[in-house]
């Protein structure tokens, strides 16, 4: 399946596949994840207690294999989940 996309340098419709799509849309999310944990930390940073530093989590290899378009949206979705584990870390700091 594909769809209509952008245009090329000719004004030439370019055809992107669901993939493309896909990605892309997982790429916006990691972005935008990563603008609202440092904004959120920005904004409560007068208001959080001092926290504990947390371990930097490391990349847990995966013994399963899989193909290159899973292996990068499973990327993606571990970029968005740290940035929802440090929004959640610095809610949790915040003073009550």
């Amino acid at each position: 399946m594909e769809s209509m996309g952008r245009l090329n340098a000719g004004n030439t419709p370019v055809r992107q596949t669901v993939a493309s799509d896909i990605l892309e849309q997982a790429e916006k999310l990691v972005s935008y994840s990563g603008q609202v944990a440092a904004r959120t930390e920005d904004r409560l940073h007068s208001v959080l207690r001092q926290g504990e530093p947390t371990a930097e989590l490391k990349k847990i290899e995966v013994a399963r294999s899989y193909p290159p378009l899973f292996d990068t949206l499973r990327d993606k979705l571990d970029q968005i989940e740290q940035s929802l584990k440090s929004i959640g870390e610095t809610l949790d700091r915040v003073e009550s």
